[in-house]
């Protein structure tokens, strides 16, 4: 499948023409992402995973390191993959462990990333990762390019998924892992702002698989003989009626491709900023999702963050 999409320069969708890409930008990868999801989850994120990887380089890599790098990501000769999660924490950088420590021209990186999309497949990773533990989380961090024969850098246990099953998510493991200081985007510091606007505009493509994944599920589960029969039959089909409503609220909830998806990702192919938060997305589709399956709890807040407690049976064709 990987050759696949490099045969026909899928990869390359928002890379700049000048690195051998198409330049169609984010609104183009989305549509990508989604058409091919319909199909099979793993080989969309197989495209959303490559730009996640690739962005800290687009948006933050000087010419230099640009040269190096996107020709190979651009053409799908080279994959990539976005380091951030640990054991101990996803986005918040406060808790983060993996250390980068300057060694002369060289930076020294240990520390574990776990969840890592693409990571056991990679070339490329850009890694986030502390500098300076004295100053404050948003302060101290860099993102470093790591090339996946680096001396110290190994693939750790590969996850057991319920799902996406054959898209790599890996472990990775950094011990004494010395990356060139020239591998170092942007400035020491700033890896914090570099690691927001990555995970900003990829939202647009990761949210594309889930609108992929919305309407194949209407789509097979809304307009069945199954569930018009069980709409329209007598009152001791109460829970198949309740059940088969469900997939009639995902269904009056919106258009098939919402607009905040393709706002996020039009906004993102103009260079600037979207102005939809990266997040929206992904909560839209995934309450929806979850609402024509069954029942959607009470919004919670625990440990600083909103946890989403979700109630629903498995049942048959509703799984």
């Amino acid at each position: 499948m990987v050759n696949l999409l490099r045969e026909n320069g899928l990869y390359g969708i928002d890379f700049p023409e000048a690195y051998g890409g198409s330049e169609a930008g984010t609104l183009a990868l989305a549509i990508a992402v989604e058409e091919l999801s319909k199909v099979d989850a793993s080989c969309g994120l197989l495209l959303a995973d490559h730009e996640l990887g690739s962005l800290p380089i687009l948006l933050a890599a000087n010419a230099a390191q640009k040269q190096k790098y996107l020709p190979n990501l651009a053409s799908g000769e080279h994959l990539a993959a976005f380091a951030l999660t640990e054991p101990a924490a996803g986005s918040d950088v406060a808790r983060l462990r993996c250390r980068a420590k300057k060694d002369g021209d060289f930076y020294v990186l240990n520390g574990t990333k776990n969840f890592i999309t693409n990571g056991g497949v990679a070339n490329i990773l850009t890694v986030y990762a502390m500098i300076d533990a004295d100053k404050p989380a948003h302060k101290n961090a860099g993102v470093f390019i790591v090339e996946k024969d680096t001396p110290g850098f190994s693939v750790g246990k590969k996850e057991k998924k319920m799902g996406i099953r054959w898209s790599n998510t890996v472990e990775l493991i950094f011990e004494d892992c010395r990356v060139p200081a020239e591998n170092l985007l942007g400035q020491e510091g700033e890896g914090f702002n570099i690691m927001m606007k990555t995970l900003n505009f990829s939202r647009s493509g990761v949210a594309a698989k889930r609108s992929a994944s919305r309407r194949e599920h209407l789509s097979t589960r809304l307009v069945t003989p199954r569930n018009a029969k069980l709409l329209a039959g007598p009152s001791s089909n109460t829970r198949h009626r309740v059940q088969a409503g469900g997939h009639g609220d995902a269904h009056r909830s919106g258009p098939p491709t919402p607009v905040p998806n393709m706002r996020h990702a039009a906004g993102a192919a103009q260079g600037h900023e979207p102005d939809v938060p990266g997040s929206h997305p992904h909560e839209f589709h995934g309450q929806v999702l979850l609402r024509g399956r069954g029942h959607v709890g009470e919004q919670r807040s625990g440990a600083g963050a909103g946890r989403l407690w979700v109630h629903y049976r498995i049942s048959r064709g509703s799984a």
